[in-house]
């Protein structure tokens, strides 16, 4: 390493001579060792380790592609939802969505501070004291059929607009006969809007 007349080695000064005669080559004789710190550094064994746990996990894994997955086990617990329980949801929702009339058609009438409203109703629960109903009898439309006989008549009710192929009839037939004129019998028993008018002749009456 080369140094100018007069300077001084100081530990400063030979750094920058280093600097200096970066392109001179300093030769180091002898051995040379050191010491490195192997705390928490990966070894063989670790790395043997995981690649076993890979090669394991990788053996359970099914190669997925775009056209099918086969699923040979599930998480899903006991009672989880299902396709089929969907549907049948689904179908009972659309049955409720047909039967509810929306508010926006309904009307209803101001009179005196009593509102009216223009709907059709089987059953009301009254659950605050003071509350009460007052019931007014609403247009219907009504069928006759003399049945080609002299014995009786079919008489039905339904409300306005009720198609005749549509369950929303009451319908009774009547009596002509001499014993028993006048006697009215319903539609397998029952006096409900629940029946066809074109099926008149195929219920059982009582």
């Amino acid at each position: 390493m080369a140094t100018n007349t007069g300077d001084k080695l100081s530990p400063g000064n030979i750094v920058k001579q280093v600097y200096d005669n970066v392109n001179e080559a300093i030769k180091i004789t002898g051995t040379v060792s050191t010491t490195v710190n192997t705390t928490g550094l990966a070894t063989d064994t670790g790395q043997t380790t995981g690649n076993n746990t890979l090669a394991s996990i990788n053996s359970k894994i099914t190669t997925v592609n775009t056209n099918s997955v086969t699923v040979t086990s599930t998480v899903l617990p006991t009672g989880a939802a299902t396709s089929a329980n969907q549907t049948t949801s689904n179908a009972s929702l659309a049955s409720i969505d047909s039967k509810v009339t929306p508010l926006s058609t309904i009307t209803n009438t101001n009179n005196s501070g009593k509102v009216s409203l223009d709907v059709n109703v089987t059953d009301i629960t009254l659950n605050a004291n003071g509350d009460s109903v007052e019931t007014r009898n609403m247009p219907e439309a009504v069928k006759i059929d003399f049945a080609s006989s002299t014995a009786f008549i079919y008489k039905a009710f339904a409300p306005v607009n009720t198609a005749v192929t549509a369950s929303g009839w009451k319908i009774c037939k009547i009596s002509l006969a001499d014993a028993d004129a006048g006697t009215t019998t319903w539609a397998n028993g029952s006096a409900a809007y629940s029946f066809i008018w074109n099926n008149r002749a195929t219920y059982t009456y009582s």
